[in-house]
């Protein structure tokens, strides 16, 4: 895609099927040269509509944040993992909570 259409970033994210509801869920971004890869999340799906678009959302806002490359990708598979946990096609997370998610913070610990 990047030699044919032109695109200086791509991204990707790889989804690994255990069932219906449990999912394995990793984001890729490449410009050709480097490769970064978000950690892999374990996820309990309820609802897929919206997990693609949260995804392209939130890399699309980490990237305009200069977040870096590794940050970006890492904060739109948080993202969209999160939104996978959420019934509709909207992401109701805020930046925290993926931030946290991101950090390690996947526990299923009450946050106050």
């Amino acid at each position: 895609m990047q030699k044919k259409l032109g695109f200086r970033l791509v991204a990707t994210t790889l989804r690994e099927g255990f069932s219906a509801t449990e999912n394995r869920w990793t984001g890729l971004l490449t410009d050709g040269k480097d490769f970064s890869m978000s950690d892999s999340y374990l996820m309990q799906v309820v609802d897929r509509v919206g997990g693609g678009d949260g995804f392209s959302g939130a890399l699309i806002y980490a990237l305009l944040q200069d977040m870096g490359r590794q940050r970006a990708i890492s904060f739109a598979a948080a993202a969209s993992c999160l939104k996978h946990s959420m019934h509709g096609d909207f992401n109701h997370a805020t930046i925290g909570e993926v931030e946290t998610l991101m950090n390690g913070g996947g526990g299923g610990r009450i946050q106050r």
